[in-house]
C-alpha cells in the first residue's frame, strides 16, 4: 500500500506547483525550483499538464477504478472527463473531485456509467499501477512520458525517454515488478 502512495504524492506535489512571471516553476512558497524553467509560450500547456496530474491523483486517492477508467483532458483550465464510471454516484463524485482542484475553471462531464469490471482486468490494472509507482520512484525518470498498460501480465511501455540509459532503467523496473510475464518495449529515445 505504501508503494501506491508514492506516485500519488508525486502527482499531488506536481499539482501544487505554480509558475511565476519569469516562467520559473515554484511551489506555493513562491520560491523557484532550482534548474526548472518553462520555455516562453509553454506556460499554459504546462499548467494544464499539472492540472491533469492533480485530478488523476485525486481520482486515484478516492477510487482506483476512476483513475484508470476516467480520461482527463484540460485546456486553459477547462476539464473534460470521458470514459466510464462504475456507478452514477461515482460519476458525480469524479466530476466534483475534478472541480475541486485549484485552477480548474469548468468541468465538462462526458462520463458514461459501466459497472462491469472483470477480476482479471482488476489484476492487470493493479499491476500497471505498481509498475507506474516503480517508475515514479526512479530518480531521473519522467513517469508521465510513458504509458503503462497490462494485459494478462504482459506489460506494454509506450512513450519516450530522453536517453537510452533511462529507457533501459524503465524496462528493468517493469521487468523487476512481481507478476510481470513479459515486457513489450515501445519506448522511443529522444536524445
Amino acid at each position: 500500500m505504501k508503494l501506491a502512495l508514492a506516485p500519488l504524492a508525486a502527482l499531488v506535489l506536481l499539482g501544487a506547483c505554480t509558475s511565476s512571471q519569469r516562467n520559473t516553476i515554484s511551489i506555493d512558497t513562491g520560491k523557484p525550483l532550482a534548474g526548472v524553467t518553462i520555455p516562453p509560450g509553454a506556460e499554459a500547456s504546462f499548467k494544464d499538464g499539472l492540472l491533469v496530474a492533480a485530478i488523476k491523483a485525486k481520482l486515484a486517492a478516492d477510487d482506483f477504478d476512476s483513475a484508470t477508467r476516467v480520461h482527463v483532458s484540460v485546456h486553459d483550465g477547462a476539464v473534460t472527463l470521458t470514459g466510464a464510471a462504475r456507478s452514477a454516484a461515482q460519476k458525480s463524485k469524479d466530476a466534483a473531485l475534478a472541480a475541486a482542484v485549484k485552477g480548474v475553471t469548468h468541468v465538462d462531464d462526458q462520463l458514461g456509467v459501466s459497472p462491469s469490471t472483470d477480476a482479471k482486468d482488476a489484476g492487470d490494472v493493479a499491476l500497471a499501477a505498481r509498475i507506474t509507482g516503480t517508475l515514479v520512484a526512479q530518480t531521473g525518470i519522467n513517469a508521465l512520458s510513458v504509458h503503462v498498460s497490462v494485459r494478462d501480465g504482459v506489460v506494454t511501455l509506450d512513450g519516450h525517454a530522453p536517453t537510452a540509459a533511462v529507457k533501459a532503467t524503465m524496462i528493468a523496473a517493469a521487468k523487476g515488478t512481481s507478476g510481470v510475464r513479459n515486457v513489450d518495449d515501445r519506448i522511443a529515445v529522444r536524445e
